[in-house]
């Protein structure tokens, strides 16, 4: 790889992830179905940028 360059980790291969994919889908589901995203940060401790993100899906995109 280039200087500077590095490959992204994402999803479950990230050591630092809270999640899994069967969770993501969980957590869309929910919401789809009328709950709050607050009340989801509460439930699963993610931050509002990080549910924010998996809501709108800029992480996690690859679970559908």
């Amino acid at each position: 790889m280039s200087k500077g360059k590095y490959a992204k980790i994402t999803g479950e291969k990230n050591g630092n992830t809270r999640l899994t994919p069967e969770l993501v889908r969980e957590i869309r589901e929910m919401h789809a179905q009328g709950a709050s995203a607050n009340a989801l940060i509460k439930a699963y401790g993610l931050s509002k940028c990080a549910m924010r993100e998996l809501l709108d899906y800029r992480s996690w995109r690859h679970v559908v």
